[in-house]
């Protein structure tokens, strides 16, 4: 995109890991209470998923406990960062309607921090990345697919094609929705090979490396079994897993199309919209001495990309009345949706770039016909604007939950519990699980 920011990924790397690592918990919180459970031997039951994540989280093991959960919460924030400057570097290379001029290569970054920070500032993302996660590595698959594929396309090299198809094969055995993005993914194979696509060679290939990444899916089920310590047999251990997976399979069917098929369809076509402005677009080459019926079209054509992006911006809040709060009542709301918030990003960073370098047309043309007029030099400042104001409400916004739920001590919850009691006794019982009570509580918190 602009060979003056090369370096602009790795920043925006090590700015994330910096932020995150002072916001995160350096204990045990309610929302990785379990997985840190798992992680460092508290819990009998070993994992039946995500084979990935235990094969990082191994070195962990060696480790003792009391420094498991401050390991595993930097590990999330490594996992985060590491997705934001995957998210940088796949903005720079998407196909930008026009080429960045060289006064405004520099320019050019803010779409970048600003994707960066819809992205890493939106609550469960934030969340997800200061605590012990899952969701965090699933995110980090996708957004390297999708860069790999990118890569792909600028460099033409088909060793980018061959590892985003192991890549996106380990993504499925770790993530269920990188199987429901399965014809996304080959979609874009297509759009890159064109009618290359349907040889016999690159076929099999294709498949082939997929099903390679995809055998990790094997890895737990052969460890569980294999252990002299587990509590399952070698046949128990598969039996675990196979259930696990027909249990994904039946909520995807029955919770997710069967039974609310029209609510799923219109909430993942509202935000895979932003990200399909990459791919339909219009060619915009200003509206000078154009008739009058193609400048309608043109102004048409670009209010609806803005109108699109203050959409991106207004979902990148969490409003009550958005579509991750649908589906969070439809799906009793355990989700973090972090794929939706990285492709919403994606969305905002392409949508944002290119009305900069529709202003960047506009200045150069003023500037030649037009010496004397200075008004432009204020299309940077008002983006940078835009940008300071974007991380200032979503701190504000998000913050205070977050904060409340990292440093909150796990030791005293009892104490809290019973301090929250009346003054005659009793107890009350939530037929919801506790950690879902205390993050609809810091939802709550975080509204007020």
């Amino acid at each position: 995109m602009f060979n003056l920011t090369r370096r602009l990924p790795l920043a925006v790397a090590l700015v994330s890991f910096g932020f995150y690592a002072l916001a995160m918990s350096h204990g045990v919180t309610l929302n990785s209470l379990s997985l840190t459970a798992k992680v460092a031997g508290w819990d009998g039951t070993p994992l039946v998923g995500h084979p990935l994540f235990w094969l990082l989280t191994l070195p962990l093991q060696l480790l003792p406990a009391a420094i498991v959960p401050f390991c595993l919460n930097l590990f999330s924030a490594a996992t985060a960062a590491l997705t934001l400057g995957i998210l940088a570097r796949s903005l720079q290379i998407l196909p930008w309607d026009k080429p960045w001029d060289h006064d405004w290569r520099l320019a050019g970054a803010l779409p970048v921090w600003l994707a960066c920070a819809v992205c890493g500032l939106e609550f469960s993302f934030w969340l997800e990345a200061t605590t012990g996660s899952v969701e965090i590595l699933d995110g980090l698959l996708l957004a390297c697919g999708l860069w790999l594929l990118l890569e792909y396309r600028v460099r033409r090299d088909s060793r980018w094609l061959n590892a985003a198809a192991v890549v996106w094969g380990v993504g499925m055995a770790e993530n269920w929705v990188m199987i429901l993005l399965l014809p996304i993914f080959i979609a874009g194979v297509i759009w890159l090979r064109k009618i290359w696509f349907f040889r016999w060679q690159f076929l099999l290939r294709m498949i082939g490396l997929g099903l390679a990444g995809f055998s990790l899916y094997a890895l737990l089920p052969l460890v569980n079994g294999l252990n002299p310590h587990s509590p399952w047999s070698f046949g128990e251990a598969w039996t675990a897993s196979l259930k696990q997976t027909e249990n994904v399979v039946r909520l995807l069917y029955y919770q997710f199309w069967r039974s609310h098929r029209f609510i799923t369809l219109v909430v993942t076509i509202y935000f895979l919209l932003p990200t399909l402005a990459c791919l339909v677009r219009l060619p915009d080459l200003g509206t000078r001495n154009k008739p009058w019926v193609d400048r309608f079209q043109i102004w048409i054509y670009r209010a609806l990309r803005g109108i699109l992006l203050l959409a991106c911006l207004w979902l990148a809040f969490d409003p009550a009345t958005g579509p991750r709060q649908i589906l969070l009542q439809q799906f009793s709301g355990g989700m973090p949706l972090l794929t939706f918030d990285y492709l919403n990003a994606l969305g905002v960073g392409f949508l944002a770039g290119n009305l900069l370098l529709l202003s960047q047309g506009i200045v150069e043309r003023r500037r030649r016909s037009s010496p004397g007029i200075r008004w432009w030099r204020l299309t940077v400042p008002a983006f940078a604007g835009i940008l300071a104001l974007m991380i200032t409400g979503l701190v504000a916004r998000n913050a205070p939950a977050i904060l409340q739920m990292n440093f909150h001590p796990l030791q005293r919850f009892g104490e809290l519990a019973a301090a929250s009691l009346p003054a005659g006794g009793g107890v009350v019982l939530s037929d919801q699980p506790q950690k879902l009570v205390v993050f609809q509580a810091a939802l709550a918190h975080r509204r007020d």
